[in-house]
């Protein structure tokens, strides 16, 4: 299943929801972000609430003037898909995209397979300067994806930032070995899902 232009709108929800349905009875499932950009929250946690079995801290966000909060996310639909997920990425998923990759990554729902992606941060402010009308964009707050994680009386946020994250399963499309194939990034990732769906 792929995700193309922004994680945003019910109509992407419906899509997904659809999609999933479709796919319901499959051994294992890939969902190919690498051309999801830009997006918002409500999205995103609609797409991971149907993929994960109980409530689930995925977000810290720490605002530039403010205390830094917690995001949760909760099941969402009356079932949820619990096979093995592998999610794609490159050089283009960007913002929300890569908020759901990193969240799903650190809720163990899903082995990330690509490059490095765009490494944008979340909530960006655009601005434009009064005189010469030019726009500039910054970020407002620093957002990181993660879990909580350790004991539960003292579970502690785990997570990264979305510049600093590398895939688990990182491909090099330059590499000797794979400028061969078309997609190598999808081979990766079919591969991984073939071990993880194996009897």
């Amino acid at each position: 299943m792929a995700i193309n232009g922004t994680v945003a709108g019910r109509g992407l929800l419906e899509f997904f929801d659809s999609s999933l349905e479709a796919l319901r009875d499959t051994d294992g499932l890939i969902l190919d972000l690498r051309k999801a950009g830009g997006g918002n929250t409500g999205v995103v946690e609609g797409i991971i609430g149907r993929l994960i079995d109980r409530e689930r801290v995925y977000q810290r966000t720490m605002p530039h003037n403010g205390k830094p909060f917690l995001s949760r996310v909760r099941p969402r639909g009356e079932w949820q898909y619990e096979r093995p997920l592998v999610v794609l990425v490159n050089r283009w998923t960007g913002s929300a995209g890569e908020g759901l990759a990193i969240s799903l990554d650190a809720l163990d729902r899903a082995t990330v397979v690509g490059t490095k992606m765009a490494g944008l941060e979340g909530s960006v402010l655009t601005m434009r300067m009064p005189q010469t009308g030019i726009a500039f964009q910054c970020t407002k707050q620093k957002v990181f994806n993660g879990t909580l994680t350790g004991d539960p009386a003292a579970q502690e946020f785990t997570g990264s930032s979305r510049s600093a994250y590398t895939p688990p399963v990182l491909v090099d499309p330059n590499t000797e070995a794979l400028n061969e194939s078309e997609d190598p990034i999808l081979e990766k990732g079919l591969e991984v899902l073939g071990r993880a769906t194996s009897p």
